[in-house]
């Protein structure tokens, strides 16, 4: 008496291989997928900065020859809350007796490379920190 027995279906290790495999695979994108959303932070925090020079320079009265004080401005409010989000610190100041300004922040990839830019067109992205001369332009590339 042979009886056939017609099994369909997995067995419980070949199981558990399949989902020991899924999850290993899962830990390495996962892993790898890191340093892509620290550039995406990167690339946020960088567009806040560049969005808050444009607002700044809609600020410019010409008639007077300054800029008005960042901190009266909602859109610059709303530019430090997305900077913050994404891992970044903008900060808006101004200079020369309101006559300039500079917008920065440090980058969420590595918190010691700033990103600059200022009333005279400069950007600057680097380890020097350009809060450290409140009263000086961007730090030069």
């Amino acid at each position: 008496m042979n009886k056939t027995i017609n099994q369909k279906g997995f067995t419980l290790i070949e199981m558990l291989v399949v989902i020991a495999v899924i999850g290993i695979l899962a830990a390495t994108v996962l892993t790898s997928l890191g340093p892509a959303r620290d550039k995406a932070k990167d690339t946020r925090i960088i567009n806040a900065v560049s969005q808050a020079r444009n607002i700044m320079e809609a600020n410019y009265n010409g008639t007077t020859g300054e800029y008005s004080e960042p901190s009266s401005i909602s859109e610059i409010t709303d530019l430090e809350g997305e900077a913050s989000s994404n891992s970044g610190n903008l900060t808006v100041t101004r200079m020369d007796s309101n006559r300039s300004f500079k917008a920065y922040s440090p980058l969420a990839s590595d918190s010691s490379t700033y990103y600059c830019v200022d009333s005279a067109g400069d950007t600057y992205t680097g380890t020097t920190d350009p809060g450290q001369n409140p009263n000086q332009p961007c730090p030069s590339n």
